[in-house]
């Protein structure tokens, strides 16, 4: 009971905006019934073949980066809010068209629209997440927004698998109205964080005024080599992890036919159920561990369950490997963002947390072209060179941690 009581306590005495941004996540998660689908609706839908998915995702993934560049810019320059309500309104325009047009190429396309204008806010959530917290209250608050994220897509996948075969369009009603309901509570109760805060000191200063502000972006990459060197072994990690929404959705396809959907959206909904339970349980547990030992133990776990997918011919041992997978996604997820957050400078976060994730993005980008392209070789032999290839990259940030460079900057 001790124990629950201080896991409880990490996420008491947050500021009231992490607790509202909460709600947002929420909403968000709860609504998000299409993107987790896409691999679905372009195959079964819309007619893409396999490779021609692959191709279409890292496309996708592509555009993703001069988005988020100006997205970044955007946010340091005029405002995380308005890039937030400007972003969800275009995304949920895009939706609702969708609802109204039968399965075709260009409701591939609206869809694609819609997720990289969506996917431009993550920079924008985390932004403002520093900008409301310090140091000592930061871990625990991406923590609890990871655990208000999940809490919706451990839902969305469900719904979205039973609704899908027979009513699409009600899908992409519900996606779009999540986002209307997120613009109305930010437009109610979260207040532009840019113009005027306090630093984590919690002195006044003006951001444009910053001496610091002046400085490259560039410029702090070079005085922060790790936030680099670490990107690269993300690259790796998220090069696999995209085969969670491309390869696993044809595996299971492949192995359960037409329960193939099904079997996937009860997989997704578990791994929604074991974040919940896990983020609070980890953050407590793993406290006194330092951000890139986590994520070190992240990708060991994200090997193990690759492999674990590799050898999978039944719907246990799909479950078996994603709790695997989860728990590595939940040590690597709520630690990477802290460690960036802890090395970039207040006036420069917006832009190093949408620079960082177009380097780590690539490897998500070029998992299901690259993957899509091998898919002859077979679920068993591709999945377990992914898990070599994981294991192989916390090994590289293991070394990373070694470095002389660690006693410089804070893990």
């Amino acid at each position: 009971m001790g124990s629950f009581k201080n896991m409880v306590r990490l996420y008491t005495n947050l500021p009231n905006k992490i607790y509202i941004l909460c709600i947002c996540m929420v909403i968000n998660g709860l609504g998000s019934f299409v993107f987790p689908l896409i691999t679905f609706i372009l195959k079964l839908k819309i007619g893409f073949t396999e490779d021609q998915i692959g191709l279409i995702i890292t496309l996708f993934i592509i555009c993703q980066a001069p988005c988020l560049l100006i997205g970044g810019k955007l946010i340091d320059h005029y405002g995380r809010k308005p890039l937030i309500i400007f972003s969800y309104m275009l995304a949920g325009s895009c939706y609702l068209a969708c609802s109204l047009i039968e399965p075709s190429f260009f409701m591939g396309l609206l869809i694609i629209v819609a997720s990289i204008l969506f996917s431009v806010t993550g920079p924008v959530f985390n932004t403002l997440i520093a900008d409301f917290t310090n140091e000592e209250n930061r871990n625990a608050s991406f923590s609890i927004m990871y655990l208000a994220n999940n809490i919706g897509f451990s839902v969305s996948p469900l719904l979205g698998g039973l609704l899908f075969s027979k009513y699409l369009s009600i899908l992409f009603i519900v996606n779009a109205a999540s986002m209307i309901i997120s613009i109305i509570i930010f437009c109610l109760f979260i207040k532009e964080p840019y113009s005027f805060k306090e630093s984590e000191t919690g002195k006044p200063r003006n951001l444009a005024e910053s001496r610091s502000y002046q400085e490259k972006t560039v410029g702090i990459l070079v005085n922060n080599p790790i936030l680099i060197l670490a990107a690269l072994v993300m690259f790796v990690y998220q090069f696999s992890y995209s085969q969670w929404g491309f390869l696993l959705p044809l595996q299971m396809v492949d192995r359960f036919n037409a329960a193939g959907t099904q079997f996937y959206g009860i997989i997704a909904g578990i791994n929604g159920f074991a974040v919940i339970f896990l983020t609070p349980l980890l953050t407590y547990k793993l406290r006194r561990i330092s951000a890139i030992n986590l994520i070190i133990f992240g990708g060991v776990c994200y090997a193990a369950a690759f492999i674990t997918f590799g050898i999978a011919n039944t719907l246990s041992v799909f479950v078996i490997a994603i709790a695997i997978m989860t728990l590595g996604e939940v040590m690597i997820v709520m630690n990477y963002n802290v460690f960036i957050a802890n090395n970039t400078p207040e006036t420069h976060r917006g832009r190093i947390l949408s620079l960082l994730p177009i380097i780590t993005g690539s490897g998500y980008a070029l998992g299901p072209v690259v993957v899509g392209n091998f898919i002859d070789l077979g679920y068993t032999k591709i999945w377990i060179l992914l898990g070599i290839s994981v294991f192989g990259a916390a090994i590289a940030m293991r070394s990373l941690a070694v470095r002389k460079i660690q006693r410089k900057y804070p893990l």
